[in-house]
């Protein structure tokens, strides 16, 4: 066996990278270390009151502010939009109008008061123009029953999203003609609310996973299961008002939408040949950590713990692995766990968390079976169908 080299020579060339490694990844902490104190300083500025932000953090870990808001006003979803619009390009956040029309969906859908059994937390609706929003409305003549907010956001919760057919701009209302003919919306979550809805009863033991979304329990709500749209519209409405029954709340972490509509852009690898996606440009992916949590302290995570209050809350779905990395099960045990409730202390319902994989997650062997454990779920913790 060769002994191993030495000398001088030797010896520079091995500590050369070494030290390339070094100036790199000082550049990343210093990159990342403008991000830190970018957004401890937002949160700062935009705590609840009573509230306290800590005075130095090294890692998006440390970001939290202590204390949770009385009650959820208006004032409190203003705070947490500000503090998206410091951390984000101005083009890559949603105004403040179209914040609070989103909030009014979630509202409107929110099972009554003490009677939140289980939470379904996601990542983030699209992110909808304010144009748009403003100049674009359900048509009730498709759903002469619902009461709820009519103007567009691309949200599931507005089942206007995905339905160009059953929205129209205020210039076209009087003919009925059809805007957005490009809103292809979000059949995976369709798909999943229609499982979170139904329960068990309606799943096979072994849902398949390999033929292409067509599944059973969900054929009327989406495009290809073949009923007119007004049919379909029926049909979303009614699993939404069943998940609202049975004390199932689906909400986002992020205040704002974080999806953002863009041309997809692929490259080739020099070495295999293979095309591969490329991350989305907007918004920029390095702040999508920082504006997730940003949302949770200042928003999202006060929503909970006022529905843990109430004493009826058991169960907390967190959608995506993704969004379990950027939270932290400890974020999410601390909001689940009250101190005190209208129901008392000791009446208080230990709330299990569960992870599943985001609908649209590439998985081996396909969504299939958690469309299953989620519709288990759902009857173990909520309400009867």
């Amino acid at each position: 066996t060769a002994a191993a080299p030495t000398g001088n020579r030797k010896m520079k060339s091995t500590n050369q990278k070494p030290a390339k490694k070094r100036r790199k990844a000082g550049t990343q902490v210093s990159y990342s270390k403008k991000i830190l104190d970018r957004s401890l300083s937002l949160l700062a500025q935009s705590l609840p009151e009573g509230s306290a932000a800590p005075s130095e953090v090294t890692n998006l870990s440390q970001l939290k502010c202590c204390g949770y808001a009385k009650t959820i006003t208006e004032n409190l979803l203003f705070r947490a939009h500000r503090a998206q619009q410091g951390l984000l390009p101005s083009e890559d956040c949603d105004s403040l109008e179209v914040v609070k029309m989103a909030r009014s969906y979630y509202d409107y859908w929110r099972p009554a008061k003490g009677n939140i059994r289980a939470i379904l937390l996601a990542e983030s609706h699209a992110k909808t123009e304010t144009d748009q929003m403003t100049s674009t409305t359900l048509n009730t003549a498709l759903c002469p029953h619902y009461q709820g907010p009519k103007h567009y956001v691309k949200l599931v919760h507005c089942v206007g999203y995905g339905e160009p057919k059953c929205v129209s701009s205020s210039e076209e209302c009087s003919s009925g003609t059809a805007t957005n003919q490009k809103d292809s919306g979000t059949s995976q979550f369709w798909t999943l609310l229609a499982a979170a809805s139904r329960g068990t009863e309606y799943l096979p033991d072994n849902v398949p996973s390999d033929n292409q979304g067509k599944h059973p329990f969900a054929t009327d709500v989406l495009k290809m299961g073949g009923l007119d749209v007004k049919d379909r519209l029926k049909a979303k409405l009614s699993i939404l008002k069943t998940l609202q029954d049975r004390g199932i709340w689906l909400i986002d972490v992020s205040v704002i939408g974080w999806y953002i509509s863009q041309t997809q852009k692929f490259k080739q690898s020099k070495k295999t040949n293979e095309i591969h996606r490329m991350a989305k440009e907007r918004p920029p992916k390095e702040l999508k950590a920082p504006s997730m949590i940003l949302s949770w302290e200042l928003f999202t995570k006060h929503v909970i713990r006022a529905s843990a209050e109430e004493g009826a809350l058991n169960l907390l779905v967190l959608i995506g692995k993704e969004l379990e990395n950027i939270l932290s099960m400890e974020r999410l045990t601390e909001a689940v766990t009250p101190t005190t409730s209208a129901a008392g202390p000791s009446s208080l319902p230990r709330c299990k968390i569960e992870p599943i994989p985001a609908p649209n997650a590439w998985i081996p062997g396909g969504f299939g079976p958690w469309y299953r454990r989620l519709a288990e779920l759902m009857d173990e913790h909520a309400l009867p169908p």
